[in-house]
């Protein structure tokens, strides 16, 4: 799982997207603080296939989310680590007044794996299938 999100920051920083330290949500000094955005997402939350269930307690699980909220009106993240065999269904988080885009999925080839600022692709399901062995990058838009 490390390799995987290594390359895709290493992609992002040369060129790929440029959702990795471009806003407040990644540059921040405190998380964990249950506060709530004007979006309605805490500041962070941990997720499994099924929202705000990460299934830490689980030695054989190999799925894993999290959303980190935006503090002010820029873009919430969404990012979905698959490291299972065969694809899983992953719950998407509603945020008011906004839709998930995808920004990079690692499973998808060059150069479709990260989407330009401004062209990620819209998500029309409240459920994302993730591939194997592939870790998404979701950003909220209005």
């Amino acid at each position: 799982m490390l390799s995987a999100c290594s390359s895709l920051i290493w992609s992002a920083s040369h060129g790929g997207s440029s959702i990795f330290g471009s806003g407040p949500s990644l540059r921040r000094r405190d998380f964990f603080q249950s506060v709530l955005s004007q979006r309605g997402l805490l500041d962070i939350a941990w997720h499994g296939c099924k929202l705000n269930s990460p299934g830490f307690s689980d030695p054989h699980s190999r799925g894993l989310a999290f959303t980190i909220a935006d503090p002010g009106n820029g873009e919430d993240i969404h990012a979905i680590l698959n490291m299972e065999d065969g694809p899983l269904p992953f719950d998407l988080p509603s945020v008011t007044g906004r839709s998930w885009y995808r920004a990079a999925d690692t499973i998808l080839p060059p150069p479709e794996t990260f989407a330009p600022a401004g062209k990620e692709v819209l998500i029309t399901k409240p459920v994302y299938w993730a591939n194997p062995k592939s870790v998404v990058i979701l950003v909220s838009k209005p």
